[in-house]
């Protein structure tokens, strides 16, 4: 056997291969539960799975030494998967990309002991180490921000990864170990097994790259939409400025006219005429205010454009925000979610032909966190596809977008439909 085949030996391996295993998925993961939680159930699933590796060392060492790191990945996937909150096919490759590092690491620190320390199987478990230590401050420091990027906003193509990472680690499972381990036969054998571990190792890079890189090119494309979409707003809102100050200067202008016809008013007693053309000079200055929903000025914008269409359409609006300039969420996201929520609920309004239809918003800061709620009549049916509304009339682009501005804050979304309204409801921390 390979570097001695002892009881103590075959735990202390069996321990750092599952532990190797749990912290570096845990590291690209995102936990469905608290890290108090996880750290829990990750403990009893490591001291379950020594308890078993103990008494099937006992019982059958040899077995155990070829078939230990297959039966880890095994009872890993059931266990990843229910304290994930990614899709069964994001967890399925994570755990296939740890199980190809995990096999390419024992190999690798079985030949580095053979080589340089003549087979020590103390070497072997100090490389092991070495390795395990490397491998995670590389994932720690390059790859886990890229990874969860790709994890959170690029979920199209994890199915066919999934398949791939998996025939992949198969493959070299069966080449590991049959008809016999992979180490005891020729050199010839063991430079092929290194170099389908590197080829396989390349394929991973290369994926991940490929992903990375189509997600930047959409996110390029989506943000240069939303600024565009964010310039008409802000060019509306100055607009509408220089609209209400031309206002201001011709009533400024016309102030002389009007207490000329205000003292005919009063010389003649007229006082029903007067409060008459009072209330209507109040009438008109009103007409062309200004309205400021919002200290935000992104968010002011967006309002004020969206105000006027719901009226252009009679559909009542009410807005109660209370947000300032100072919060962290960039004017690109906060375009894509209101601009979407807002369109998506003009839309729906108009589309119920209702006499009293309405679109609630409110948006506040609590606790540290930015709260959106946008109500709006709905008198369709809405269908729902893991919480997220399907429309019936284009493919819910708005939806994938509010989706992905809120992921990138890693906040919270919730969509609800009773009684004739729709609901959103996001918490985004700021």
């Amino acid at each position: 056997m390979v570097l001695g085949v002892s009881v103590p030996l075959s735990l202390l391996r069996n321990l750092l291969e599952i532990l190797q295993l749990c912290f570096l998925f845990l590291i690209l993961d995102r936990p469905k539960y608290s890290w108090k939680k996880t750290i829990f159930f990750y403990t009893i699933f490591i001291i379950f799975h020594t308890i078993v590796g103990t008494i099937w060392v006992t019982m059958d060492i040899e077995s155990y030494s070829r078939l230990c790191t297959a039966s880890i990945i095994l009872q890993s996937f059931l266990f990843f998967y229910l304290l994930s909150q990614y899709h069964l096919y994001q967890v399925i490759y994570n755990i296939c990309l740890q199980t190809f590092v995990l096999i390419f690491g024992i190999y690798l620190c079985v030949k580095f002991s053979q080589i340089f320390c003549k087979g020590n199987p103390w070497a072997d478990l100090l490389f092991r180490v070495i390795y395990f230590i490397l491998v995670a401050y590389f994932y720690r420091c390059i790859l886990r921000t890229p990874y969860r990027e790709l994890a959170d906003n690029y979920k199209i193509r994890w199915k066919t990864l999934a398949f791939i990472g998996f025939i992949g680690d198969i493959l070299i499972v069966y080449c590991g170990i049959y008809p016999s381990h992979v180490m005891v036969r020729s050199v010839r054998e063991q430079i092929i097994f290194i170099g389908i571990n590197t080829v396989f190792f390349a394929t991973h890079i290369v994926m991940l790259q490929m992903m990375f890189i189509m997600l930047k090119e959409s996110t390029i494309k989506e943000e240069l939409k939303y600024s565009a979409m964010n310039n008409a707003y802000l060019e509306k809102q100055l607009a509408e400025i220089q609209k209400n100050i031309w206002v201001s200067k011709r009533i400024r202008h016309d102030s002389r006219h009007h207490n000329i016809i205000i003292s005919e008013y009063a010389k003649k007693g007229d006082i029903s005429g007067l409060l008459n053309y009072i209330h209507q000079q109040e009438q008109e200055i009103e007409n062309n205010r200004l309205v400021i929903y919002c200290e935000n000025k992104t968010l002011n914008s967006i309002f004020t454009v969206y105000a006027e269409r719901a009226a252009m359409s009679d559909i009542e609006m009410c807005i109660k925000a209370n947000v300032g300039n100072n919060i962290r969420i960039k004017d690109i996201h906060l375009t894509a979610i209101l601009g979407n929520l807002l369109d998506n609920a003009l839309h729906s309004c108009q589309r119920s032909d209702c006499a009293n239809a309405k679109i609630n918003v409110s948006m506040h800061i609590k606790s540290g966190k930015l709260a959106i709620i946008v109500e709006n009549t709905c008198n369709e049916e809405v269908y729902f596809e893991e919480g997220i509304p399907k429309s019936k009339y284009k493919e819910g682009i708005g939806i994938q977008s509010i989706l992905r501005s809120v992921n990138i804050y890693h906040g919270e979304i919730d969509f609800k439909y009773k009684n004739h309204i729709f609901l959103c409801r996001i918490l985004i921390g700021i």
